[in-house]
């Protein structure tokens, strides 16, 4: 592959990066920030590619506040016109072929990064709740990096399939984590508490005594209300308290 013809015929830019791989930035950006779309381009084989963008699409819309879910990855898979590329059910839009069809699978794979990028604003959640979790989980992004697990499942003592918003990977367990947000008074959704009460306590009759692997992310506040609600959740779950992001190292 020659970095410099294909920068040359595209207008995009090329960097190498190792044997037979190329590094390469579209003339487009994501979202509002100037990040460039980028990809990772392989030649595996002689007269063959693999094109991926790693991921970094859909984390670049993650970490300004999109909410990604099943429904919204099947629009993104009825973009028009992209034939020479796919977006899987990670999130990795990708393309191979043969190099004939090199050009125009990049452009297919730039139209699925731009319609992902285009979606960023209004896949942002609506509610303050989601706001809160959209908020720690994009702190918790940068902290920990690949430790962070978007939407982790575990089974209950129950028998029910629990999820939790975020989980964070640990050498020996994954530890659940659920953000708790408050109303626009200031003051906490006890409905919401109540139910992330029940869910910590299903998983804490399947998990050891010293287990410290469920944890609440309580939205900081005062007065007698918010001091229940920690003082409740904390029955089941380490509890911490998020008014600025070096609140959350203890989370890690």
């Amino acid at each position: 592959m020659n970095c410099e013809l294909l920068a040359r015929s595209t207008g995009w830019e090329c960097t190498s990066v190792g044997v037979n791989a190329l590094q390469l930035h579209a003339p487009l950006t994501l979202g509002d920030d100037g990040e460039l779309a980028s990809f990772l381009l392989v030649e595996d084989a002689p007269g063959t590619f693999f094109l991926t963008d790693a991921h970094a699409t859909a984390e670049h819309a993650v970490a300004h506040g999109a909410r990604l879910t099943p429904a919204r990855l099947q629009s993104l898979r009825r973009t028009p016109g992209t034939r020479h590329a796919t977006i899987s059910d990670e999130w990795e839009i990708t393309a191979s072929g043969r190099a004939e069809d090199l050009r125009a699978a990049l452009w297919d794979a730039l139209k699925i990064a731009m319609a992902l990028s285009g979606k960023e604003r209004e896949w942002q959640p609506s509610s303050r709740q989601e706001r809160f979790t959209t908020k720690v989980q994009k702190a918790l992004v940068q902290q920990l990096g690949e430790r962070l697990i978007l939407k982790y499942r575990v089974l209950g003592s129950s028998g029910h399939q629990l999820e939790f918003p975020l989980g964070i990977a640990t050498a020996d367990f994954v530890r659940a984590v659920q953000p708790v947000g408050l109303m626009d008074d200031g003051r906490p959704d006890w409905s919401f508490v109540y139910q992330c009460f029940g869910k910590f306590g299903d998983l804490a009759q399947v998990s050891a005594p010293e287990a410290d692997n469920r944890l609440v992310i309580m939205e900081a506040g005062n007065g007698p209300d918010w001091e229940q609600a920690v003082s409740l959740l904390s029955g089941n779950a380490r509890v911490i308290q998020y008014l600025r992001d070096e609140d959350l190292r203890l989370a890690a």
